[in-house]
């Protein structure tokens, strides 16, 4: 789910990024996230979905804004490294390090590289808890707080993603900061 999240938050979304976000929640479990998202990504056109991201996330003065509060976190830095990326002050880093990450320890396990998805999971957990959750659940809730349509609903999606993820990591919640 990272993934589809990562695709609509890194530009605005046009009919293919749309279609493949739609494909990649099909194949989800029904999960109330993925439900979420199923529901958020049923009615937009392009056309509407583009229009919100340029509202919410453009110009001098975004509304709502894409940059992490504190890019130089240890954990965040140990987490890009880990998925090898290089650091960007862009809250969108932490969605597609938490897909990477996620993707890391489904292919190790499959690959009976138990240690390495233990690895790879206790970093995801430690990453959520100590930063990214915080970081994501903070703009879940600027998304549904705003006066869009589709990525109010998008948000709603991805604080249910935040907070079952913690959950199932074994990490307490973690609320935003106001």
């Amino acid at each position: 789910m990272y993934q589809v999240f990562f695709q609509l938050f890194c530009q605005p979304p046009g009919p293919a990024d749309l279609e493949k976000a739609r494909e990649g929640v099909e194949a989800l479990p029904a999960l109330a996230a993925a439900e979420g998202l199923r529901q958020a990504l049923a009615n937009p056109g392009a056309s509407e979905a583009q229009q919100e991201f340029d509202t919410l996330f453009s110009g001098e003065l975004p509304k709502i804004s894409l940059n992490c509060r504190t890019p130089a976190d240890k954990v965040r830095e140990q987490a890009f490294a880990a998925a090898q990326l290089r650091s960007t002050p862009r809250t969108v880093g932490e969605l597609e390090v938490l897909w990477l990450l996620a993707d890391r320890t489904a292919q190790a396990l499959l690959d009976k590289q138990i240690s390495e998805a233990a690895s790879y999971s206790d970093l995801q957990g430690r990453f959520l808890a100590s930063h990214a959750g915080e970081c994501l659940l903070c703009l879940s809730q600027a998304l549904r707080q705003s006066a869009a349509t589709f990525y109010a609903q998008v948000g709603v999606a991805l604080g249910l993603l935040v907070e079952d993820d913690l959950a199932l990591l074994g990490y307490p919640e973690t609320e935003p900061s106001a």
